[in-house]
């Protein structure tokens, strides 16, 4: 039978104590006392009778009279009730002591009840055999949010309805009845004034009495229910992934694995957990990486993207992508690292044919470099070839028909010298082709020297050249300022001759010939005449030697000049083109990157 604690009812009212409780106190003192003297006085009495007065009359001889045998049993009454009133008066400060003592201890722990922070509350068993609510302290008050003071006299089901459906009115009747606490336990409340969960513990003070005590741990039942939640979610997310999530401890023992790793390397969870990464790789692979996470451990650095090579349980090889972070106690110590790892078996082997085709790739272009610097040493031997033998023929043709014009002149009849200029006109029809020729040549194996170049400065210097050329014919030139781009000098000088010239040329029979030269705001640069123009339909043959889009006899020249000027463009990393109407001129657009962006744009997917 568990030991019994008496606590007065927390704001039950005082009771008044009746008067009669001071003479029903002074009856059972005179009952005490009465009592212990009565068999004291017998006692003495007979000790008298049957052992001392014999004594005295018979073996002292000393005779008593009637008299002083009232005298002496008096005196043994008188000294057995000073015996008895003495042990009595004893026994009474003593209860006194024990209850202000009492009175002390019960004052004692209603402060403690008041004071603590976790809420009580008092019932007791009415003669119907229900709980009945006494009282309860500030804390429950506070913690149910109520004043408990409504519920005094109102049975457990009466005072909280929420409660009679649960099974807490028949543990409250088993610990007041039995009295076998009730340890702490979790209870959801739910009504219109009160709403928590509450851990509840209970004990009887006395028969028909019980305390219980709780605490509101709804806040931390939310935690621990958030919590539940996040563990769920990452499981949930961890086992649905296709990769493989682990946590080790600083040296790389497995903690923790997701059963992922059962399908990227053929073990369990279960055996993988106290083992190291190192334990599933060859000797070599496992000793570099065993020193690379040592480092990272010593670093405190983060695993990044770390491929390694492992064995699965039937003996193929596996290439996993490793990525972790490590993860510290509240004292800043590193507990280990937690990550995951990725099956890129496939695509290492895709990088290693990349990596193979590359190389074949690589000699493929030595080969065909070499092929190219033997072309271009051909291309050189024949450019010298052009250069030196076809020049020396025409140079005497040439020469031979002006020695027969000068000397046989008058002897020939004007067929004949029409025949001789014809001849002459030719050969250097051929010599200006072939000067073309070498010069499309050395544009396309002439190295790019880029630097800042005004093209506005060279346009107007060709522009006085072909001013020369055309014996003066006036030209409306308008070139646009700060037209400054990033390229060869020479070459584009080369383009801009060849695009003014064309310029000049088809604008010729026009009353007011017009040439602008300009930068468009996207950066374009152009060329503009009002001259002849073209059909846009032919277009595509701008651009190929010897293509003409209008006969030679309107307008003279090779068909190689504006071939010249797209290998230079193209050289430049820049692109041509042009739009024209039949009549009303011709815009050539024409762009010249700088090397930083066509630098950028080969590095753009």
């Amino acid at each position: 039978m568990p030991s019994e604690v008496l606590i007065t009812p927390i704001g039950a009212p005082q009771v008044p104590v009746p008067r009669v409780r001071a003479r029903s106190a002074v009856s059972s003192d005179f009952l005490r006392l009465a009592l212990p003297t009565l068999l004291l006085a017998f006692a003495l009495s007979s000790a008298w009778e049957f052992w001392l007065e014999p004594w005295l009359d018979v073996g002292l001889g000393i005779p008593l009279g009637q008299w002083q045998h009232v005298v002496v049993n008096t005196l043994l009454v008188l000294l057995a009730l000073a015996a008895s009133a003495s042990v009595v008066l004893r026994a009474r400060a003593q209860q006194r002591e024990t209850e202000a003592a009492r009175r002390v201890a019960e004052a004692r722990c209603q402060r403690v009840v008041e004071a603590s922070p976790m809420g009580v509350q008092v019932y007791r068993l009415d003669p119907q055999g229900r709980l009945v609510f006494e009282g309860a302290n500030p804390a429950a008050d506070r913690i149910l949010g109520v004043d408990n003071r409504q519920f005094v006299g109102l049975t457990l089901e009466d005072a909280f309805p929420s409660l009679v459906h649960t099974k807490v009115p028949e543990r409250y009747q088993q610990v007041c009845r039995g009295g076998e606490p009730w340890n702490w336990d979790e209870v959801t409340y739910q009504d219109g004034q009160i709403a928590g969960v509450f851990e509840v513990f209970a004990f009887r003070t006395a028969p028909g009495e019980m305390v219980t005590m709780f605490r509101d741990v709804s806040e931390r039942r939310h935690a621990e229910d958030a919590m539940r939640q996040s563990q769920e979610r990452f499981r949930q997310l961890v086992e649905s992934t296709r990769d493989w999530v682990w946590e080790v401890d600083p040296s790389g023992v497995y903690t923790y694995c997701s059963p992922q790793c059962r399908g990227l390397l053929g073990y369990g969870p279960d055996e993988l957990v106290g083992r190291t990464r190192f334990d599933l790789m060859l000797p070599a692979e496992g000793g570099r990486m065993k020193a690379m996470f040592r480092q990272l451990v010593a670093e405190r650095k983060p695993i990044v993207g770390l491929e390694n090579i492992n064995r699965h349980r039937d003996g193929r090889t596996v290439v996993l992508e490793t990525s972790g972070v490590p993860f510290f106690d509240a004292e800043g110590r590193l507990l280990g690292y937690r990550g995951m790892d990725r099956d890129v078996t496939e695509r290492h082997r895709a990088q290693e044919a990349i990596r193979a085709l590359n190389a074949r790739l690589e000699e493929r272009v030595r080969e065909r470099t070499a092929e190219l610097e033997y072309a271009n040493r051909e291309l050189e031997a024949f450019s010298y070839s052009v250069s030196h033998d076809l020049r020396a023929p025409l140079r005497g043709i040439d020469g031979f028909s002006l020695a027969l014009l000068e000397d046989y002149g008058d002897s020939l009849d004007e067929t004949a010298r029409g025949y001789l200029e014809r001849v002459r006109a030719a050969t250097r029809r051929m010599g200006c082709l072939i000067d073309e020729l070498l010069t499309l040549s050395r544009v396309t194996r002439q190295e790019v020297h880029r630097e800042p170049v005004d093209l506005g400065a060279l346009a107007l210097q060709v522009s006085q050249e072909l001013l020369h050329s055309a014996n003066g014919r006036p030209v409306d030139l308008h070139v646009a300022p700060g037209l400054v781009a990033d390229g060869d000098p020479r070459l584009l000088r080369l383009a801009l001759t060849n695009l003014l010239d064309n310029a000049w040329k088809f604008s010729g029979r026009q009353a007011e010939p017009r040439v602008e030269v300009g930068r468009r705001p996207d950066g374009v640069y152009f060329v503009r005449d009002n001259g002849a123009g073209f059909d846009m339909s032919y277009a595509h043959k701008l651009f190929a030697p010897f293509q003409r889009l209008h006969p030679a006899e309107e307008f003279p020249g090779t068909g190689i000049g504006l071939a010249i000027v797209q290998r230079v463009v193209h050289h430049h990393g820049g692109r041509i083109w042009a739009e024209a109407t039949p009549h009303e001129g011709a815009t050539f657009y024409f762009t010249l990157p700088t090397l930083e962006h066509r630098v950028r744009e080969t590095e753009e997917p």
